[in-house]
């Protein structure tokens, strides 16, 4: 390890680096190391050792997730269609949480959390695209499994939630600001699991209501939203509310009709 950490401070001498994982496949092996950079962004960085006579050599420190195995295409940009190491580093938005169950390839694979983090080597793939990635679908949280939120975000729903209003009332709260991000990247399906969580969890006349019409809101509304709120009885009143704050009469035909029929119906 002494070796890979003294290769790191080579490139980066006034950094702390915090070790966050280590994986040998064959002849290559992938140390991972983050630290705060001077924009006080936090960094994460990949060595890259190969085997020489009984010793593995470091020879490469990268940021980019996928590591071709061939030494002369590690310096391309990705994302990339040579064969190699996808090195996916989760961010753990749930403070409580020592441990992370990752799904990949139809397994449910244990990782540890240092840092803030947790870390999958995938070996002999190209670059994935999202779907093929490892997905969080539970964290461990006071000796418990909990479901994360959604497969697209490493918190419970409950902390999803807490983070999203809090940054809502001050934008300068940058520990929360994750949770404005979430709508950025993320599939259709991610972004409806997230709309429902924040519902069920808003009180009915908070002002909240008003971010939920005029964001998520609005950029999901369709046949599948508005199924789905026919059959939530239990915060029928609250979708209403939200609805109203939306500029839904922008939409056209059927949608714009049964949103008229459900406003005007019984709370």
């Amino acid at each position: 390890m002494s070796a890979e950490r003294d290769f790191f401070l080579t490139y980066f001498p006034q950094a702390n680096p915090l070790f966050l994982a280590s994986e040998i496949h064959g002849d290559i092996k992938i140390d991972v190391f983050a630290f705060d950079s001077s924009d006080n962004e936090s960094d994460e960085y990949a060595i890259v050792s190969e085997l020489r006579n009984g010793k593995f050599i470091p020879l490469a420190v990268t940021d980019f997730r996928h590591i071709p195995y061939d030494p002369m295409k590690r310096d391309q940009r990705p994302p990339s269609t040579d064969i190699g190491v996808f090195v996916a580093i989760e961010s753990i938005h749930e403070p409580q949480a020592t441990k992370l169950l990752l799904r990949y390839k139809g397994a449910d694979l244990e990782k540890e959390i240092i840092g803030g983090r947790a870390v999958q080597f995938c070996w002999d793939t190209v670059w994935p695209d999202s779907s093929q990635q490892p997905k969080p679908v539970a964290l461990y949280v006071r000796d418990h499994w909990v479901p994360t939120l959604c497969t697209g975000v490493a918190a419970t729903a409950d902390t999803f939630y807490h983070a999203s209003y809090n940054y809502r009332l001050d934008h300068q709260k940058k520990d929360y600001e994750w949770a404005a991000d979430c709508y950025f990247g993320f599939s259709r399906e991610e972004k409806f699991e997230m709309l429902i969580a924040l519902v069920e969890r808003v009180p009915e006349h908070d002002s909240y209501i008003g971010y939920l019409g005029a964001g998520p809101v609005e950029d999901l509304m369709g046949d599948e939203l508005l199924d789905f709120i026919e059959k939530d009885v239990a915060n029928r009143a609250k979708w209403k509310a939200i609805i109203k704050t939306s500029h839904y009469d922008f939409e056209q035909g059927e949608c714009l009709r049964r949103i008229k029929k459900l406003l005007a119906g019984p709370a």
